[in-house]
């Protein structure tokens, strides 16, 4: 349809963390590990959301409510670490918080359909 080769498409799809190529999760938790994070402890917060999720970085929990992603920047380097599921920032985060965090995006769930 573009007329472009199949190497261009597939390195734009490939380059921005948005694009998906497999199913996600209902709710995708991206956290930030970019230096500003990294610094303050974001490698920790993954690694309890992890444990939390019972899943690794790049994965999704059986029940298909929630992904992990390490996202390079989410723009919020004066609140670092954090992380964003949809249009939900969490800020200033601390491994202890990955069990509110994930609460609340349960209390909280998208609208039917809607995978962010």
């Amino acid at each position: 349809t573009l007329d472009l080769p199949v190497a261009h498409v597939f390195g734009v799809a490939t380059f921005y963390t948005m694009y998906r190529r497999d199913k996600g999760g209902r709710n995708t938790i991206r956290m930030c590990t970019n230096i500003s994070c990294m610094l303050r402890g974001g490698y920790e917060v993954m690694a309890a959301l992890e444990q939390k999720l019972g899943i690794k970085k790049g994965e999704v929990t059986a029940d298909g409510q929630f992904a992990l992603v390490e996202e390079e920047c989410i723009a919020a380097c004066a609140n670092a670490p954090a992380a964003v599921c949809g249009t939900h920032y969490f800020l200033d985060m601390k491994p202890e918080e990955a069990g509110e965090a994930i609460a609340f995006l349960k209390a909280n769930p998208h609208p039917e359909g809607e995978v962010v």
